[in-house]
């Protein structure tokens, strides 16, 4: 009975010792197994760790180019838009130095000449409608100063102002005329108004010039 015993005793021992042994290798073997797990869960997650910061740089270079970029066609923008401002003033500058050059280039306009006054034989209505100064002049077909100025006047019928009217008065034959202004010799000079007043009388002088000179 004691053999029988000692004999279950010891199965129970060696069947302890076995179960121990089996269950011991098992939780090694689980722990080992969950090692790994943990060893490659953390190597998957540093390789994506590295694959994200790769993509995160791959972005940020493409963005930093796209900026480069949109830098430099903002530069170019820049620079063309000042190129045309520069050519735009250039070409103003151009217009107006052609068209100064036109100016200078065209001649001068022609002085609107004015009808020359007259020279011709007296009457009261020439006095009348005068456009300006009169002057009378008695001249004698004998008196060689006489001739002399009426030469003078006729070679420079151009000379004479326009505003002027010189009218020839026969001294041999207006008596009444010499009368009203008093003349008593040949060569002799007098300025009228319209109205045929008198305004001022001088004698001498051969010349159209000398004639003019005195006119008021």
């Amino acid at each position: 009975m004691n053999n029988i015993i000692g004999l279950i005793i010891a199965l129970l021992v060696i069947g302890g010792g076995y179960w121990y042994y089996n269950s011991n290798q098992s939780d090694q073997l689980s722990a080992q197994n969950t090692a790994e797990v943990m060893v490659k869960d953390a190597a998957d997650r540093v390789e994506e760790d590295v694959m994200m910061k790769k993509d995160e740089d791959a972005k940020m270079e493409k963005h930093s180019q796209d900026e480069l970029l949109m830098s430099k066609e903002e530069e170019a923008a820049m620079m063309k838009k000042e190129e045309d401002v520069m050519m735009k003033k250039e070409e103003e500058v151009m217009v107006k130095e052609e068209t100064v050059m036109e100016k200078k280039e065209e001649p001068a306009p022609a002085p609107v000449s004015q009808a020359p006054g007259t020279f011709s034989s007296y009457s009261a209505g020439k006095v009348a409608s005068a456009d300006g100064d009169v002057v009378v002049a008695f001249l004698a077909d004998w008196c060689p100063t006489c001739r002399v100025l009426e030469r003078d006047i006729e070679a420079s019928l151009g000379d004479i102002p326009s505003d002027l009217t010189i009218l020839k008065a026969n001294y041999d034959t207006e008596s009444d005329l010499k009368k009203k202004y008093g003349v008593t010799y040949q060569h002799t000079f007098v300025q009228v108004d319209n109205n045929g007043n008198l305004v001022q009388k001088w004698g001498g002088g051969n010349t159209l010039e000398s004639v003019v000179s005195r006119v008021n």
